[in-house]
């Protein structure tokens, strides 16, 4: 588990890093207001995405480790009885 800050998780760009306040249209809807960017997705998205970066490579959605190479998860599996 990695502890992430959360100041400015749902303003922050996911795209570019900016921060400000008018960023959230609505609670669904994220605008980055940064001239050079004007990143466009739903809040929650955004939000997640500066989550998965402040974390860094040492975890992700699918269980992999920091290298890269995903854990199998399933039991093995057993012959069926002929």
């Amino acid at each position: 588990m990695v502890k992430v800050p959360v100041p400015n998780t749902s303003r922050r760009c996911s795209a570019c890093g900016f921060i400000t306040l008018g960023s959230r249209e609505t609670q669904a809807r994220f605008v980055c207001r940064n001239p050079g960017c004007g990143a466009e997705c739903n809040a929650d998205t955004n939000a997640s995405r500066n989550i998965d970066h402040a974390a860094g490579p040492a975890v992700s959605g699918r269980g992999a480790v920091a290298d890269g190479q995903a854990e199998k998860r399933q039991p093995p599996t057993q012959p069926h009885a002929a």
